[in-house]
């Protein structure tokens, strides 16, 4: 799609364009719903570590894990609320019928 509206050969350049529009703001929200999936899981990971670290060395830290938790959360409901905006997206660009 890029090269047709780059080279002039798109039957619509306008439409061609809004659809690039429509997919590089999918990309950009499947982009940060993906990168905070990973952080969720990366500080779950850590809270998991930590908790079992702390069962063989004698010091509390309970204050750690339970803001690593709440990061973890937060990094989890970013991620969710962005890949549902990139549905959203999705199916407000989806086009029924014939034009």
């Amino acid at each position: 799609m890029e090269d047709s509206l780059h080279h002039a050969t798109a039957a619509d350049p306008d439409d061609a364009r809004r659809q690039l529009q429509v997919a590089a703001r999918r990309a950009r929200f499947i982009n940060v719903s993906i990168t905070l999936g990973t952080i969720a899981a990366l500080l779950v990971a850590i809270v998991v570590a930590l908790l079992f670290a702390s069962t063989f060395v004698p010091l509390n830290l309970a204050a750690y894990v339970a803001l690593l938790f709440v990061l973890a959360m937060a990094a989890l409901v970013g991620s969710l609320l962005s890949f549902l905006l990139e549905v959203r997206v999705a199916i407000a660009a989806l086009r029924i019928g014939t034009q």
